[in-house]
C-alpha cells in the first residue's frame, strides 16, 4: 500500500510542476 501512496505523491508533484510550467 505504501507504493500506492508514493506513486500518488509523485504524480501530484509532477502535475503541479507541469501546471506551473504551462501557466
Amino acid at each position: 500500500m505504501e507504493a500506492l501512496v508514493y506513486t500518488f505523491l509523485l504524480v501530484s508533484t509532477l502535475g503541479i510542476i507541469f501546471f506551473r510550467y504551462l501557466f
